[in-house]
């Protein structure tokens, strides 16, 4: 389940970035539609699809969030200790009024622990079910392969309209009912699924049609469909990815029409204009997986204008185009890289060749007063009287305060569970010893798996997203077979 919270989580936080990163591409592809052509036009998504599909978030000092100071306040009251791991609690006060508060904040965390793990279960069962549909479809559209038309009428149009665009992979054509638009279907078995109601237009229109499916498989839109139809059913649950997802399909469509123009005479372009409408009346794509010529009638308003502007786009097409890749730069650097950190002004030695990482300098994980709620090893249990062991010390800090790197080393592990929150474990090689130092409860982490990092590098913030009652920094030191040990043996905490 940690595993599945994790995923979910983490498509969520990308699902935000990216319907800001879409939003301001809808913008400024509305205010340069008409200035350059639709194939360049389409480059401006690039940035959104990477966003969508990439979870890895560089830091950069040039990234947007590090305008935003994002610490979460959390009011204290007169239970000092009260930010530590349950099983360590030990506050001086009636065993009554613990138990009491104890076990309503124990109601309460799980509470929050189940509702979490009901969002989760629920939007993994909706993607399954999506899936399951969309398969069903699938199957449909291949069972369809009984009915190839193999009329010669049909298959001189279809090795006219390859030949204009060089295509020599097989291609087969479909006479079905099931998807009542002319779509293009499938990466290698390619097939174009027609209907008898477009088998009774004219040569021309049908060629005409032809040549649209055809250049849809030249460009490769069939495999950025398919990657379409992944992301919209991955954030199926966010409304403007799916909007702005259907708005790409369309400057595909788009894209495709000026590929069309390019491959056809001046006198057959008002012909293409009244194929591309006959076609929409008797549209529907609601079962189609493919790419179809044309959907609603309404939705032709553009690509109709663009026919008859093509020639206007020739005007400062370079100098547009550059303005389109600096603006795809700008909206990376700016929005899909993440808060820079920065690092304390601590003198280390040793150096990252070989992996070696060695270092003798440690310094504490957080700065300031130490205050420590529990430390390690045995102790007595305040409710049960029962003896416990505690791996680690926890060190009492205001939620977002910055948790630090205690010495060089390489993040082995980052990640989330019920537990211990979100976590950092690091190892470092300290005179000749592998250890590794652990910190959870983190509000946030900044560090990812397999990453280097310096003495004093911020690697995260405190908080209690694991099972705490208050913010604190759980911190371990694991020898090299991850058996715990006593931290205070490495750190500077006692005067």
């Amino acid at each position: 389940m940690n595993l599945l919270n994790s995923i979910f989580y983490t498509i969520l936080e990308m699902s935000i970035v990216g319907s800001l990163v879409g939003i301001i591409t809808i913008i400024i592809r509305n205010f340069l539609r008409r200035k350059i052509p639709p194939k360049s036009l389409t480059f401006i998504w690039i940035v959104f699809l990477i966003i969508l599909i990439n979870p890895i978030r560089i830091q950069s000092k040039f990234s947007i969030w590090n305008i935003f100071d994002y610490k979460i306040e959390y009011k204290q009251d007169n239970f000092e200790n009260e930010a530590l791991d349950k099983h360590t609690n030990n506050i001086e006060t009636s065993n009554d009024e613990i138990i009491l508060k104890l076990e309503n904040e124990k109601l309460n965390i799980k509470d929050m622990i189940n509702f979490k793990d009901v969002i989760t279960i629920i939007y993994f069962i909706v993607v399954a079910v999506k899936i399951i549909y969309l398969t069903m479809i699938h199957i449909k559209i291949s069972k369809q392969n009984i009915n190839v038309i193999k009329n010669k009428r049909e298959e001189n149009l279809l090795k006219k309209a390859k030949e204009k665009l060089n295509i020599n992979s097989e291609v087969e054509l479909i006479n079905q009912e099931l998807v009542k638009t002319p779509s293009i279907y499938g990466i290698m078995n390619t097939k174009i699924l027609l209907t008898e109601e477009t088998l009774k237009m004219s040569d021309e229109e049908i060629e005409l049609i032809l040549l649209h499916e055809l250049c849809h498989k030249k460009n490769g839109d069939i495999s950025i469909n398919k990657l379409l139809q992944f992301l919209k059913l991955i954030y199926c649950f966010n409304p403007i990815i799916i909007t702005i997802i259907n708005q790409i399909k369309k400057d595909i469509e788009l894209s495709n029409d000026e590929s069309v123009l390019k491959n056809i005479n001046n006198t057959k372009v008002n012909l293409y204009c009244k194929t591309l409408l006959k076609v929409s009346l008797n549209s529907n794509n609601e079962v189609c997986l493919g790419l179809g010529i044309a959907s609603k009638a309404n939705d032709l308003e553009e690509r109709i204008l663009m026919i008859k502007e093509k020639n206007n786009f020739l005007r400062n097409k370079i100098a547009i185009i550059l303005v389109v890749v600096l603006t795809i730069m700008g909206i990376t650097v700016c929005f899909a890289t993440n808060k820079k950190t920065e690092q304390n002004n601590i003198e280390y030695k040793g150096s990252f060749e070989n992996n070696t990482y060695e270092d003798v300098v440690i310094q504490n994980p957080i700065t300031g007063e130490m205050k420590i709620a529990a430390n390690y090893g045995k102790r007595v249990h305040p409710l049960t009287k029962e003896e416990m062991f505690h791996s680690g010390i926890d060190f009492i800090a205001e939620s977002g305060k910055e948790v630090f790197a205690i010495a060089r080393g390489v993040v082995k592990d980052s990640g989330y569970n019920t537990q211990y929150g979100n976590y950092v474990e690091i190892e470092h090689n300290i005179n000749g010893e592998k250890i590794y130092s652990f910190y959870a409860q983190l509000l946030k982490t900044n560090v990812i798996e397999g990453e280097n990092v310096d003495v004093g590098y911020q690697i995260g913030e405190v908080g209690s997203t694991g099972m705490a009652t208050g913010p604190h920094l759980h911190f371990e030191i694991r020898n090299s077979e991850k058996s715990t040990m006593n931290p205070a043996e490495y750190l500077n905490i006692y005067k």
